[in-house]
């Protein structure tokens, strides 16, 4: 039982190191598109889409505009992956079925619970910062880089004004990571067919990380803006969750729930399929 424990925290240790290694990569290599995201689901009618938003940014900041915030979001994302291959690979390690299967509703909960851990330790004051260095740049550009920012906000705010909107950052990653992890795996199975060698290619797992980050975009995009509007300069007018989800469908259209699906449609796909690549690299390498 000693030998079964020491080898399911062996595990953990290998799946948070790699988690941590893959989410400063793949965060550098997404964030542009994350950055345009967020400004289209801000709102305002300054953008007519994903293309003016990037051409007026250009014109206006340059490449590093499209980086603004980056460091907020590299702070979380290792974290975030770290916590979140951790998380799952705990509950895998008591999921498991003897012949270390996993079921498909065994890797949807296992998904589930890695998900609610990452978005309330780390994507819920990672998302907040992110948002307010955003909106901060369309404003008053009051920060002057990280600490100075974070100082402020909690200065101005309290420790609550870093972890605004938590409700529906942890029910989406929850979602997220719910819809990821069984549907990588179900489309690992499809592309690989009786073809077992495949399996291991960082190729299969990068094509079938894609289709899980499209699919799950569509499942949970209104969480996604009802989280940003929760987070943003007017986050305060909303009771709560349900109450920005009534008032953006009754205000706008239900139509608005769905702003920055494309944008976020190509940061998460590549997002998910670099992350199912890198990491089961990076932890090869860490076992060998």
């Amino acid at each position: 039982m000693g030998e079964k424990g020491d080898g399911r925290q062996r595990r953990v240790m290998v799946s948070m190191v790699a988690g941590a290694t893959t989410g400063a990569i793949e965060c550098f290599a997404t964030y542009p598109t994350e950055y345009i995201k967020t400004h289209l689901q801000l709102g305002g009618g300054k953008y007519k889409g994903m293309l003016d938003c990037a051409a007026q940014t250009w014109r206006a900041h340059g490449v590093l505009g499209f980086y603004r915030g980056m460091s907020v979001l590299l702070v979380g994302s290792i974290p975030k992956q770290s916590i979140r291959w951790g998380a799952f690979e705990l509950a895998a390690g008591f999921a498991r079925g003897e012949d270390g299967s996993l079921s498909t509703g065994k890797r949807v909960l296992c998904g589930a619970f890695a998900g609610g851990v990452e978005g309330a330790v780390a994507v819920t004051p990672a998302e907040s910062v992110k948002t307010a260095f955003i909106l901060d740049q369309r404003g008053a550009q009051r920060f002057h880089g990280l600490t100075h920012g974070v100082s402020t906000i909690i200065r101005n705010e309290g420790v609550a004004g870093v972890y605004k909107g938590m409700a529906p950052t942890v029910a989406k990653q929850a979602l997220n990571q719910s819809v990821r992890f069984p549907v990588q795996f179900f489309a690992l199975n499809l592309l690989c067919g009786g073809a077992a060698e495949r399996r291991s290619s960082p190729l299969y797992n990068g094509a079938a990380g894609v289709v899980a980050g499209v699919v799950s975009v569509l499942v949970t995009q209104p969480v996604d803006l009802v989280k940003t509007r929760m987070q943003g300069a007017h986050g305060g007018s909303y009771r709560n969750s349900l109450h920005c989800f009534a008032s953006v469908v009754s205000k706008e259209s239900a139509g608005v729930l769905y702003s920055g699906t494309l944008p976020r449609m190509v940061r998460v796909g590549a997002n998910v399929g670099l992350t199912f690549t890198v990491f089961p690299l990076v932890k090869q390498l860490l076992t060998t």
